[in-house]
């Protein structure tokens, strides 16, 4: 489920960190919930999905557990949060003008080597 909690990226000693501040949870307080990293090009979609869904570069952490602490504590540290990488999703035509330009290759190999089995057979 998903808590909503936007923060840009800040670019603190080259980028790629964020300042999310304390969030709160209504009832998750002591109790380990799952939480996951999810980043997006806000160019390409105001949401996780959007930005994805359009070809924008997007990325998503490991799950990891967290501890909720009592309101007004410090927050919890994320433990277990790992480093990931961008990667987005090759629009269709890409994918397409790919697989034919496979087959222009297979087939002028095909043709070729027939021409060289004709040859040597005459």
């Amino acid at each position: 489920m998903a808590a909503g909690f936007n923060a840009g990226f800040t670019d603190f000693a080259g980028g790629g960190y964020f300042l999310g501040g304390p969030k709160t949870l209504p009832g998750a307080v002591g109790a380990p919930i799952l939480a996951q990293v999810r980043v997006w090009d806000t160019r390409f979609g105001a949401t996780y999905e959007q930005a994805r869904d359009s070809g924008g570069e997007f990325g998503f952490s490991n799950p990891f557990q967290v501890t909720p602490l009592v309101p007004l504590a410090t927050p919890a540290n994320l433990v277990g949060l790992q480093g990931f990488r961008l990667q987005a999703i090759p629009e269709l035509s890409s994918v397409i003008l790919a697989i034919f330009g496979t087959g222009i290759v297979f087939s002028r190999m095909w043709m070729r080597a027939r021409r060289v089995a004709s040859a040597r057979s005459a």
